[in-house]
């Protein structure tokens, strides 16, 4: 995915977004396991120690909002914030 143009905020709420996605069923799957490695493909990370440090963080980040349905409402919406044009959040869907 081209996230050129996406600040280091913006793409870990690109990543956070997708991980949330993912969480709710309780398990990631073969086919979204390669769906974080493509997105992380796109970032300048430099080695794949960087990217599974990046992507273990994230997962720290969500596991905290699995809570409630409420929880869950509040860190989507706090993660689109990030993205702030329209241009910006058709790109990241």
């Amino acid at each position: 995915m081209n996230t050129k143009g996406f600040s280091d905020e913006q793409k870990a709420a690109l990543l956070d977004l997708l991980v949330l996605g993912m969480y709710q069923d309780g398990h990631i799957a073969g086919a979204e396991d390669e769906r974080i490695k493509l997105l992380l493909s796109g970032y300048d990370l430099s080695s794949s120690y960087a990217r599974q440090q990046y992507t273990d963080a994230s997962f720290a980040r969500v596991s905290k909002h699995q809570l409630s349905k409420e929880s869950i409402r509040s860190a989507a919406f706090a993660c689109a914030a990030h993205f702030k044009s329209e241009a910006q959040r058709r790109q990241a869907l």
